[in-house]
């Protein structure tokens, strides 16, 4: 690869940032808002590369099941070894090219009067798309000629919401010649950035990082000038049968505790608003399984499936006595040796009763803070919200909700195990509620039976056709990111959604 010019470097490199729709990255945030984000997204990129690291690391281990040539020599342990690492290296892509996408208009943050905190925006960037970039390129020097591998990986994922064709559009990314001149275009800015990290002293706060740029741009365009000449014309007609490319992945759940509510946009709230969670709420009742999703935010990574939360609606403490109120409950509690409600859930938990019985908390639910209650309008805002309401009886009902309560209080389980009891996540609450009445299929993720909002809706989906219906239809707010709204629709509209892929918030 010939030497390229700096003038011509930085003017190709401007010319290529310049043609991305402005993101308004700085829109709406002042100067410290700005600078303490930069500084924490800064932290976020060296465990992503820490991650990435780990995860390549593994892979380079198991050369030799990427190696296989018949389908014959792949067991179904195999597989599930591969499939598994091909899903962590996904999880890992996600969160640095979420990255790159908040910080592609880095430019908009004027050199002249916020030199540094535009040059830390560009250093985020460019670290981001170069870690992606050049284990994109390692991926493929495994993989690129093997077919069986190709067709393991371009298969499709549901459990995890991975679509078919992930693999063709990964060599499509790091194939097309635009992305190569990017790779040296921006290397040349960020050298010419450099005097400027040195100033600020980031190349000793971060020096891992900056040997880390050093060695991965080596890389790349060793690889690159080594390759480019079997894999451009061997691989052309396959790559660019991709009219387009864009694609995000789920990020790997042993980063999940560094990830908290961060945005990865700037735009502001969500496309559910309080007028329709009210209207809803007309339509709900106690013991209402909801689920969830918020476009934009790192914590869906990790999370298998288009559905990312769920929740256990209750409606608040006078709403679920009314409710409840009836001969059956009454005859249950007696055998508890309990007169009322007030009572039985007192005896429970003292600790939820005392924060419920005030009235204004409608939900329980398991997110980064523990098993924690909230209002239906905190829990609701969100892009999309499913509701869907478990068949069986109110005392059925009654006796799995109460069998959640005591969890109230707890640490949320960044092992998503069903078993354990000392932590929960947020689709365990639900799974433990009715597990005695509702026969939950579990599925294989990440080497561990778990079950998801997207099981959840599947369940109800199944059920529909199958004549053994295990959840009714209730509501469904759909997210739309063309319309920038959330849409009133129908049973048959949210039975479908557990196969949209997990990336449906790019639909346009």
């Amino acid at each position: 690869m010939k030497r390229i010019n700096f003038k011509y470097t930085m003017i190709v490199t401007l010319t290529l940032l310049l043609i991305f729709e402005f993101n308004s990255l700085v829109h709406g945030i002042n100067k410290n808002g700005l600078k303490k984000r930069l500084n924490e997204d800064l932290e976020r990129l060296q465990i992503y590369i820490t991650g990435m690291e780990s995860v390549m690391e593994k892979i380079s281990n198991e050369k030799g099941l990427f190696a296989v040539k018949k389908p014959e020599d792949v067991s179904g342990e195999d597989k599930e070894r591969l499939v598994r690492l091909w899903m962590s290296y996904l999880d890992h892509q996600v969160a640095l090219n979420m990255l790159v996408e908040e910080y592609k208009d880095f430019y908009m943050i004027n050199y002249f009067t916020k030199r540094k905190l535009h040059a830390k925006a560009y250093l985020i960037g460019y670290t981001a798309y170069l870690t992606s970039y050049n284990n994109g390129i390692k991926l493929i020097d495994l993989t690129i000629d093997n077919k069986i591998i190709d067709e393991i990986l371009n298969d499709s994922y549901l459990n995890y919401g991975v679509p078919a064709g992930m693999y063709s559009k990964l060599k499509w990314n790091v194939l097309h010649l635009n992305d190569v001149v990017r790779l040296t275009a921006g290397y040349g800015n960020y050298k010419f950035l450099y005097k400027e990290y040195k100033k600020m002293g980031l190349d000793k706060k971060y020096s891992a990082m900056f040997r880390h740029i050093e060695k991965s741009y080596k890389h790349s365009t060793k690889k690159l000038k080594k390759e480019a000449v079997v894999w451009f014309p061997k691989n052309g007609l396959s790559i660019f049968k991709e009219k387009s490319y864009s694609v995000w992945f789920p990020l790997q759940k042993n980063v999940a505790t560094a990830l908290g509510k961060a945005r990865v946009t700037t735009r502001d709230g969500c496309f559910v608003t309080k007028e329709q969670t009210l209207e809803m709420k007309k339509s709900m009742k106690p013991g209402d399984v909801m689920v969830e999703r918020k476009n934009w935010y790192t914590s869906n990574i990790g999370i298998p499936g288009f559905w990312t939360h769920a929740a256990l609606y209750l409606g608040t403490y006078d709403e679920f006595v009314a409710y409840f109120d009836k001969p059956e409950i009454k005859e249950y509690l007696k055998s508890k040796g309990h007169i009322d409600i007030r009572q039985h859930l007192e005896s429970l938990n003292s600790g939820f009763y005392k924060k419920y019985s005030k009235g204004k908390m409608e939900t329980i639910e398991a997110r980064e803070s523990g098993v924690i209650l909230m209002t239906l309008m905190e829990s609701a805002a969100a892009d999309y919200v499913g509701v869907i309401r478990p068949k069986m009886s109110d005392l059925e009902k009654f006796k799995g909700i109460c069998a959640v309560l005591k969890h109230q209080g707890k640490p949320y389980d960044y092992h998503f195990s069903l078993v354990s009891d000392s932590a929960m996540f947020c689709y365990e609450l639900i799974y433990k509620a009715y597990k005695d009445v509702i026969d939950f299929e579990t599925s294989r993720k990440a080497g561990k039976d778990m079950i998801t909002g997207a099981d959840f809706i599947e369940m109800f989906d199944k059920g529909l056709d199958s004549g053994k219906r295990v959840f009714d239809f209730v509501y469904f707010l759909d997210g739309s990111e063309k319309e920038k709204r959330a849409i009133v629709r129908g049973a048959d509209a949210l039975r479908k959604t557990w196969q949209r892929s997990k990336w449906d918030f790019a639909q346009k």
